[in-house]
């Protein structure tokens, strides 16, 4: 691991997930004041790359997330990850509510939204290298934060740790019990048109023509 927050000893019972990022093969951690190799001006896809910032204040994700990715920088507060972000990475990933606490106000400065409206008030242009991924199970605050970083230029997901969403998603579609088949709707019937005029011709024939008024026949002479 590289140099950031230490772990506490390992625990009796130690998470079986991490993100959902599948990360590359572990690779030697740099020695102090060693250089990582960095990468080219091509945008890289998530994954593809070794320089990662993980903010968290959770212990046991901090060690199932560097259990798959050894060489990441593990840090706890607000504060320690924007310090590290003066450096370049590959790969961000932020929690939203830390210090042990749960749904935070956003608009406190000990959470993670305060790195991301540090991150939008930054003049630089935001690096085309660097993707963001949001895994705070805090839904409102990380779609926030994702949606503030996106109108910044940076490149952002949401992805809450431990969660495969597209699995979750199918396993909830697939349990929802089958509704019946709606019967379809059945166009009204078009009138009889012949039958309707035969009708009106009978009645027709049927009415006595009107008899004219005697008193107003013009006789002869008028």
């Amino acid at each position: 691991m590289a140099s950031g927050s230490s772990l506490p000893p390992e625990s009796a019972k130690t998470p079986q997930f991490g993100t959902e990022i599948a990360g590359p093969p572990a690779q030697a951690t740099p020695g102090p004041g060693a250089r990582p190799k960095e990468h080219g001006a091509a945008v890289q896809p998530p994954g593809s790359s070794n320089r990662i910032l993980f903010l968290d204040d959770d212990p046991d994700r901090a060690r199932a997330f560097l259990g798959r990715h050894p060489e990441a920088v593990w840090v706890q507060t607000a504060g320690e990850c924007i310090a590290r972000l003066a450096e370049s990475w590959d790969q961000v990933h932020l929690d939203h509510d830390l210090g042990g606490e749960i749904f935070v106000d956003s608009s406190r400065d000990d959470c993670g939204m305060e790195v991301v409206r540090w991150l939008c008030s930054q003049p630089q242009e935001p690096p085309p290298c660097t993707w963001f991924f949001i895994h705070s199970h805090n839904a409102d605050a990380a779609d926030l934060m994702v949606r503030s970083l996106r109108q910044h230029g940076y490149q952002a997901v949401y992805r809450p740790f431990g969660i495969d969403v597209l699995a979750w998603f199918c396993a909830q579609t697939l349990d929802e019990p089958d509704q019946p088949t709606p019967e379809p709707i059945q166009p009204a019937p078009a009138p009889d048109l012949p039958g309707w005029l035969g009708r009106q011709f009978r009645r027709f024939r049927r009415t006595a023509p009107p008899r004219p008024n005697a008193d107003h026949v013009d006789r002869p002479g008028h």
